[in-house]
This record gives C-alpha cells, sequence and structure tokens, in this order.
C-alpha cells in the first residue's frame, strides 16, 4: 500500500511497516498491530519554511475499542519539578476508528527556530535526549508517524514490540546527496532506550566516520562509541559534520545494546533532481527479526534495493518472476554489515532476493530496503520477509483524496479471491486475477495494483481482511 504526497512520494511500502509480520517464530507477528510502542522522532530542516510539520501521529484501532496513551517517559510534566514537560495525551478510540494527534506545536519551524521539544537533535554535548514517545493501548491498534509537507512528506510506520532488540544494522541509500539547506538536511540513526541504563554500542563501517552532539564530537572511521541511555532517551549518530554526500551514509553500521531499544532511520531532503527534496525514512527491526527471503515490486527506473547482511560470507541471489536470475550468480557476495545496491531492470514486475537456493543452505538473514521513484520524488522502506507469519485483518487510514494510493499485497496461493475491503468484497480494488505467483517462493502470489482513485477508496479508515489465510499488505 503507498501513500504519496501531492509533491512527492510520501512511502510507497506501507506493507514494510504498517500492517506486517516478521518472522520471529510461528506464532509470533511482525505487524505494527501491538498494544505498545516506541519511537524516536527524526529532526527534518524546516528549509525556511515549515518544511518537517505538520508532524502528526497516526492511529488506527481494530474491532475492539482502545484507550491510547502517549507519554515521554524521559521527560514526564510535572506542574513544579517539569512544568515545560511532556503531558500525556490520552485518546479514547470506539472499535474501526482513527485518530491524528498533531504534535507540531512541539517542532521547530522558521517563525520559531528554537523550539526543540520533539525532534531527535544534538542538543546537548553528550547528543542525549529525553524525546523518546511511548505509546500504549488497552487493546490492538496501528500507528505511524506522518510528516505531511507538500515538498518532503514521509511516514514512518511503527512496528511494536518487533521494532525492538540488541542488535541492528542499518541500511542507508546511497546514490544521492542531500540538499545544501538552512537549516541542514542530513541522514541520521536515532535511538530510543526502553530501559534503564542501557549501554548501547555503536560499531561504524570501515571507512566510514561520524559525528554525534552539540559539539560534532567525531567518531573515527570504523570505531566504536558507547552511550547509556535510560528509559525514553534518546541519541542521535549522523554523518561526519553533517555531511551531506551519499558516500558518506552511515550504511550498515552495528547497534548493540545491553536492553531493547528502537532504532529510526531518516535522509533529509535527497537531491534526487533539480526539484526532488523527499525525504526516506523508516523504523528498522532487530536482526532476529529479518528474514532470508522476500519479494520486491517495481517502482518505476532505476530501481534500487539495497541490502545489508548480517552474517559474513552471505550469497545474495536476485530472480525475475519466472525464477530466471538477474545478474551473476550470486549475485553479490557479503560479510555481515556490508551492503549492497541491487539495480533490477525495468520491465520485470516482481522480484524474488534471496540468501538460500536449496532448502538446505543455512540461513542466513539480511536487510532488503527499497526506494521507490516517481518522476523526481524519492521513498522509501524497509521491505518485510516472505514465509513468515501474517495477518488474516489489517487497518490502515487513507489520509487525503488527492494522493497517488496503492495496494502491495503478498498471500499464499488460494487466498486471492477471499479478501474483504470494509466487510466487502471488491475486485475493483483487490483482483484476484491480477495476482501472480512469485516462481520459487513456495506458492506466495503478490498484487501491486494501479494508483486507487478516491472515488473507489474514500480518505479515512478502512479494513482489510481475507477469509482463507494470512497475507502482508
Amino acid at each position: 500500500m503507498v501513500d504519496k504526497s501531492r509533491e512527492g512520494i510520501a512511502k510507497w511500502l506501507v506493507c514494510a511497516g504498517l500492517n506486517v509480520l516478521l518472522c520471529l517464530q510461528a506464532s509470533v507477528s511482525w505487524s505494527q498491530v501491538d498494544d505498545e510502542f516506541w519511537f524516536v522522532v527524526p529532526e527534518l530542516s524546516h528549509r525556511g519554511n515549515t518544511g518537517g510539520t505538520p508532524g502528526t501521529l497516526r492511529i488506527a484501532t481494530m474491532e475492539l475499542p482502545a484507550v491510547v496513551t502517549i507519554s515521554m517517559p524521559a521527560n514526564p510534566y510535572d506542574p513544579i519539578f517539569n512544568p515545560t514537560g511532556f503531558q500525556d495525551i490520552v485518546v479514547n478510540m470506539a472499535g474501526n476508528a482513527t485518530a491524528a494527534v498533531d504534535l507540531t506545536n512541539l517542532i521547530d519551524v522558521a517563525a520559531n527556530p528554537t523550539n526543540n521539544r520533539l525532534e531527535n537533535k544534538p542538543l546537548t554535548a553528550s547528543g542525549i535526549n529525553n524525546f523518546g514517545l511511548h505509546i500504549t493501548a488497552t487493546n490492538m491498534i496501528t500507528a505511524y508517524w506522518e510528516v505531511n509537507y507538500d515538498y518532503g512528506a514521509d511516514l514512518w510506520t511503527l512496528k511494536g514490540d518487533n521494532a525492538l532488540g540488541t542488535l541492528f544494522y542499518t541500511p542507508f541509500q546511497t546514490v544521492y546527496n542531500n540538499r545544501n539547506l538552512i537549516p541542514r538536511a542530513y541522514s541520521a540513526i536515532d535511538i530510543v532506550a526502553t530501559e534503564p541504563n542501557t549501554q548501547v554500542t555503536i560499531t561504524l563501517p570501515p571507512g566510514i566516520a561520524a559525528s554525534y552532539g552539540f559539539f560534532l564530537t567525531p567518531i573515527a572511521a570504523g570505531g566504536t562509541h558507547v552511550v547509556t541511555l535510560d528509559r525514553g532517551q534518546t541519541f542521535s549518530v549522523f554523518p561526519r559534520n553533517y555531511s551531506i554526500l551519499a558516500a558518506d551514509r552511515l550504511a550498515g553500521t552495528r547497534i548493540e545494546s545491553t536492553a531493547p531499544i528502537a532504532v529510526t532511520l531518516k535522509d533529509d531532503a535527497v537531491a534526487s533532481g533539480s526539484q526532488g527534496q523527499d525525504v526516506v525514512g523508516d523504523q528498522i527491526v532487530p536482526v532476529d527479526v529479518v528474514g532470508d527471503n522476500y519479494i520486491v515490486p517495481e517502482i518505476n527506473n532505476p530501481n534500487h534495493v539495497y541490502v545489508v547482511a548480517t552474517e559474513d560470507n552471505t550469497n545474495i541471489y536476485v530472480y525475475d518472476v519466472d525464477g530466471l536470475p538477474i545478474g551473476p550468480t550470486p549475485y553479490v557476495t557479503l560479510n555481515r554489515g556490508q551492503q549492497a545496491l541491487v539495480v533490477v531492470p525495468g520491465g520485470t514486475k516482481y522480484n524474488r532476493i534471496t540468501s538460500r537456493v536449496n532448502p538446505l543452505d543455512p540461513t542466513k538473514p539480511f536487510y532488503v530496503f527499497q526506494m521507490g521513484i516517481e518522476n523526481q520524488s524519492r521513498g522509501g522502506a524497509l521491505v518485510p520477509a516472505i514465509g513468515c507469519t501474517g495477518n488474516t485483518q489489517l487497518a490502515f487510514t487513507r489520509a487525503r483524496a488527492d494522493n497517488k494510493f496503492y495496494f502491495y499485497i503478498i498471500t499464499e496461493r488460494g487466498n486471492e479471491d477471499k479478501f474483504l475491503i470494509d466487510g466487502a468484497r471488491d475486485d475493483g480494488i483487490i483482483d484476484p486475477g491480477a495476482f501472480t505467483e512469485m516462481a520459487g517462493s513456495d506458492g506466495w502470489v503478490v498484487l501491486f495494483t494501479n494508483s486507487i482513485n478516491s472515488n473507489i477508496l474514500t480518505p479515512g479508515q478502512h479494513l482489510v481482511q481475507n477469509t482463507g489465510g494470512i497475507f502482508h499488505l
């Protein structure tokens, strides 16, 4: 599913986090459907205007009502001891309902450049802030963070418990620089701790240096930095001295922690052409949640897919829909923390990327991050692995009528004609005959729709169900 702004792609692959499942165990889901979420809002340049805003936390309930509480555990409001702290926001929601929690008043714009109460930016020498958001609900919900600025929109899908872990590697696009804007636009890794006294160790890839904190304290290329965070505290690390060069992205950075953390990536004002300045980002998942078998759709040319290995000697294979290899076999061999760009040729509507050719091959999980392209606009998201547990129903919100809007659906063969939208079958939106089976995927079929007109699928909350089995949306 894709929700793009008029001027750019907000994010094409909502399946990568809004409502998909990761492979922890056969009974554990990966989707955003959860009752607890952690998130750190990245800094975006206001671009001399209002870029980075409006900033909205969008929430959707399932069938059951929910009381949703948004808090900032490291910066709680207290009328005496912390009168400028974050006051908890409580939202009472009916079943199958949506809520838009506008936090724009906490974000800096050109007219109020010192309003630093939410975005994770280098405000202190240590680089530590108290800005981590904690969202809890009395029943299952979905949630995502949306920035709906016309010239730099994006969304970050919150992945609940499956966003939390103790070992991560970071994928980044490495083709486009950031625009040279005032205030600065740059890429970064943002981290939030969920428990007190969490030690986080950040190890940079060889040849890549970084900075952190107000004084731009350096971390040497390939070096390590250790920071201790309390519950709800955040930390940001970024290319050395805010470098805007694509070659300086922190791709393949290893992040380890002594307690669960959540990690957000952002790449601000991507210079993809004379007018291009979109934001690219996502909340990523830990190593024990990523998979080894993926399906990616063609999103115009060039179709850029980034893969990051989590183990040494990981062979990456790329196949078309008929199971024919694309490029050399293997396409590339990576050691842990190494990233490669897979450029899929135009005309190959769907592609399978895997680290296993035979069933007895060792399991070597890797990350996949895909860039979507439309004219000079760019969007990106973490791609979910196939072969994992999925959901039988998922809620989503179409925010605006003028957005381009797509479904990208993966399900098992035999479930194509069992989809319901808001309780009714609608082949005009999800056409059972339009699914394509991917050779070598063990019976998984895929559908990437044309843009769906708002007269057919109106703005607001919708529920997708499959009465036959699981799916990824």
